[in-house]
């Protein structure tokens, strides 16, 4: 099962009306086998994108705070104590890096090394070549890529992976969930579309250190 909370606040990309607000996803198995999960995540409002916090202390732990099951109440509290002032400090980390992306603006030879970063091969591949066509145009004209402060920034370029994988990517019904919208919020979620969501932000901050 899972649980979207909110926290107190948000964050403001350089002063503009780019707003994202700030989330933990929490999930638990009830089967004694699985602990209980918390991942940072956030939702850019212009858009209702999720996006994931791929910083550095979020890869070395994949971005997840696990939770031990255990009997004693405080050493639960503690517990959750830890995790939730690691997340806002994710948080602050996460909105400098916004804020120097959405400073950073991006080439024709900035955005073949990012769309290479993510090992689209439009050369060979034509289904690839559809993939980054339809994110280029995303990072031109999508949902709030077009404002000033954002428009034509590595910012509007992660920004166009996060809205294609939300609510663009190809997602098929499985025996797991009914409809194309469940499946695709799985992957965007836990699956191969958060992998790439967050390998489109590390490939954008590799570049803007570059």
């Amino acid at each position: 099962v899972w649980m979207l909370m909110r926290i107190d606040g948000q964050l403001r990309v350089n002063k503009t009306d780019d707003i994202i607000t700030k989330y933990l996803l929490i999930t638990n198995g009830h089967d004694a086998m699985h602990t209980v999960e918390v991942a940072p995540t956030s939702v850019r409002v212009v858009c209702q994108n999720t996006l994931e916090l791929a910083l550095e202390e979020a890869r070395r732990t994949k971005n997840i705070f696990r939770l031990r099951h255990s009997a004693n109440i405080k050493e639960r509290l503690t517990e959750a104590k830890e995790a939730l002032g690691l997340v806002n400090k994710q948080f602050e980390d996460f909105n400098n890096i916004v804020n120097v992306l959405a400073k950073t603006k991006v080439d024709t030879k900035m955005a073949e090394k990012f769309f290479k970063g993510l090992g689209f091969d439009t050369e060979e591949n034509e289904n690839d070549q559809a993939v980054v066509d339809s994110i280029v145009h995303l990072f031109e004209a999508g949902k709030g890529n077009t404002m000033k402060g954002v428009k034509g920034t590595l910012w509007a370029l992660v920004n166009g992976v996060t809205e294609y994988v939300d609510h663009q990517r190809g997602t098929r019904k499985t025996k797991a969930f009914g409809s194309i919208e469940e499946a695709r919020l799985n992957s965007a979620w836990f699956g191969q579309g958060r992998e790439l969501k967050n390998e489109a932000l590390e490939q954008a901050v590799e570049l803007m250190r570059a």
